[in-house]
């Protein structure tokens, strides 16, 4: 009979975002964003965080999945030198891991969607305090 109302509870608490991504665990690279926005996602937050250009693309390396010796090997930078923005990053985010990041980057980017509009990432740019940079 427990493992009844057990499993009742959990069908009633889940849905589609819980059964696809795992009860909220995104790994790195994959969960709720698209291939295709995440680099506008990390570029909106990387505007609004005055996070530089420089941590932006390690940003969305860390999002990607990537370790930092790949980010070491992609960006031709020693290891110190990526430690460094991963640092920053986070303290700028007020994340503690990749892991939090690639969440926090997973909520803007429900939040961006949730605004209703095909250009969310740019009218919300405009609303705020700072412009999104143009490509």
């Amino acid at each position: 009979m427990r493992q009844r109302s057990v499993l009742a509870s959990a069908l009633l608490l889940s849905n589609g975002s819980n059964l696809k991504y795992g009860w909220g665990t995104v790994r790195p690279g994959d969960g709720s964003l698209a291939a295709g926005d995440l680099a506008g996602v990390v570029k909106f937050v990387a505007t609004e965080r005055e996070v530089t250009q420089r941590e932006s693309e390690v940003m969305l390396l860390l999002a990607e999945g990537k370790t930092r010796r790949a980010i070491c090997e992609e960006l031709s930078v020693s290891p110190d030198t990526v430690k460094t923005h991963v640092r920053s990053i986070y303290r700028k985010l007020a994340v503690h891991s990749q892991q939090e990041l690639v969440d926090y980057l997973a909520r803007e980017r429900e939040e961006l969607a949730a605004d209703g509009s095909e250009h969310a990432l740019e009218e919300r740019g405009q609303a705020g305090k700072c412009r999104l940079p143009q490509a």
